[in-house]
């Protein structure tokens, strides 16, 4: 240790003694005890965060409703004044640690808390330019305001809220969440890697904690991220035009990502080793599985836009055009090109439906009619010659009517037919 860190390690030793004491003056309550927490748990020496703080906090901050906006207030204060790096490292494994940590309810605080803008995590006094450590500050900051939008679900994983300061999460077999989860899960990750740079020589001891706080949360994701896109690509056809595009468009994300990914935990497990941390197989989503889907979405496009008549009463009943055609009609389509109609509709020559009825009224006709009707008969004095023998060699007998000679075979059969 140079002189340098032991001067900074003394200046911050007196700091520390000069805030405890300046809240035990001004008050000696509850609030008190939650601010002498906080910078104890945040001091300016080398080491993490001692967890036995952080259980004085938990247990101090769930004896009051207000006390968790006092917590948040005094964590974004001493992180908005401190100009030294351990310090603010240590504010942001803190807020970590106590969304880790923390019960359901007091999360739910937590975000309601950051919403409502008394949860700054502002590091202005460092500027993003100036090394990679502080970097590394302001991409952990934004990882935990992302990770302020997550919630530990009953069965201990990680879930984004379905609306602000709610109690609503998913449902993990639930396929209408899916186009908000995934998006959520790519984002996440998105921040994970921002937080781990290409070149990480430069990472100390508290660093590499909270890489390691970050991997954990990151592999459990991963896993809920991987078994959304196999959802996705299972469903993608039970879906409308609308959301397949979405889904391609998560698809494409998720291939991108995939292959950043990847080479970022090999980097990790090259500086920071597999100390307790089971790295997830990352699967690599390929341009050609990407292809394949786009491809998938054109052919549906395809076939779902095909014409369909539906001016016919049935597209299903197919019946072959009738054979009874004129020798005109014949002779006038002859050199003409013949427009077949579409398979499958039912085409009808006739321009309305046409019945047979049968009637039991008598209908009288004209002379000229009826005596080129089939149902005519003379009478005994209009018989042409042999008539009436013709008829009695078939067995046939016919009532014959002598007022007006019709007859009607529906009402008076003949005997013995």
């Amino acid at each position: 240790m140079d002189a340098r860190t032991k001067l900074r390690l003394a200046l911050g030793s007196v700091k520390d003694h000069a805030s405890i004491g300046k809240a035990m003056v001004f008050r000696r309550d509850l609030f008190c005890a939650i601010d002498i927490a906080v910078v104890r748990a945040t001091a300016h020496n080398n080491a993490p965060v001692d967890e036995q703080f952080v259980r004085e906090i938990l247990s101090l901050v769930s004896k009051s409703p207000r006390a968790v906006t006092f917590l948040t207030r005094r964590i974004s204060h001493r992180l908005h004044k401190t100009q030294d790096q351990i310090v603010a490292l240590k504010n942001l494994l803190l807020v970590h640690r106590l969304l880790r940590g923390g019960s359901r309810d007091f999360e739910q605080e937590l975000l309601k808390t950051y919403l409502y803008g008394n949860f700054p995590l502002n590091l202005h006094l460092f500027p993003k330019n100036s090394g990679d450590s502080i970097a590394f500050l302001h991409s952990y900051a934004a990882f935990l305001v992302e990770r302020m939008r997550w919630v530990t679900n009953q069965e201990g994983k990680l879930e984004p809220v379905l609306s602000h300061g709610s109690d609503q999460f998913y449902e993990e077999k639930s396929k209408g969440t899916i186009f908000f989860r995934l998006p959520k899960s790519l984002a996440f990750l998105d921040r994970v890697m921002d937080c781990f740079p290409i070149d990480m020589t430069w990472v100390d001891f508290i660093t590499r904690v909270a890489l390691i706080n970050i991997l954990r949360e990151s592999f459990q994701v991963y896993r809920s991220l991987s078994e959304g896109i196999t959802a996705l690509v299972d469903c993608f056809f039970d879906h409308k035009e609308p959301q397949r595009a979405m889904a391609l468009e998560i698809y494409r994300r998720a291939s991108s990502q995939s292959y950043r990914l990847s080479a970022c935990l090999e980097n990790c497990k090259r500086i920071i080793g597999s100390i307790s941390l089971e790295y997830p197989s990352i699967r690599i989503i390929t341009m050609d599985c990407v292809s394949a889907m786009e491809e998938s979405m054109s052919c549906s496009r395809t076939v779902g836009s095909w014409p369909i008549s539906t001016d016919h009463p049935s597209i299903l009943d197919v019946k072959k055009p009738s054979k009874q055609v004129t020798d005109t009609s014949r002779e006038a389509n002859i050199g003409e090109e013949v427009m077949e109609e579409p398979v499958g509709v039912l085409v009808s020559p006739f321009p309305c439906k046409l019945e047979t009825k049968i009637s039991r009224e008598w209908v009288e006709f004209d002379k000229e009619e009826t005596q080129s009707s089939g149902l005519f008969f003379p009478g005994i004095d209009d018989q042409s010659p042999g008539f009436a023998d013709d008829l009695q060699i078939h067995g046939l007998e016919i009532k014959q009517e002598k007022s007006n000679g019709y007859y009607n075979p529906f009402v008076d059969p003949v005997d013995g037919w």
